[in-house]
């Protein structure tokens, strides 16, 4: 795993994208509908909002904490629904200033 610049993720998008997926998974723990009603808002070209609440947590398990992992097999599920393999490089990002930077910096390149 590395941390990518958000110039290097504008190159990203840009260019052939094949193998690529994006996850938007941005979070409120106060409000769980805060990151669908961001990525509603407006999210890199691309990406696919993921839901901590209900994606990466499995919350039918009492006791097991705020947001447990979900199961292998329920993660294996999550991952092939949004086309990711073994050979896809993935993007994840949480905070809104990664993309208000992409957008501002990489607007022309995003948009033509």
């Amino acid at each position: 795993m590395s941390l990518i610049s958000a110039g290097e993720l504008v190159d990203l998008v840009t260019s052939d994208t094949t193998g690529l997926v994006v996850c938007d998974v941005r979070f409120s723990l106060g409000d769980h509908g805060h990151g669908r009603r961001e990525y509603d808002a407006g999210h890199v070209p691309g990406a696919r909002f993921v839901d901590l609440h209900h994606d990466l947590a499995d919350v039918t398990r009492p006791g097991a904490g705020r947001h447990p992992l979900p199961a292998p097999e329920q993660f294996t599920e999550l991952l092939g629904g949004l086309g990711i393999t073994p050979a896809t490089h993935v993007v994840a990002y949480d905070a809104a200033a990664v993309q208000d930077v992409l957008l501002q910096q990489g607007e022309e390149a995003l948009h033509g």
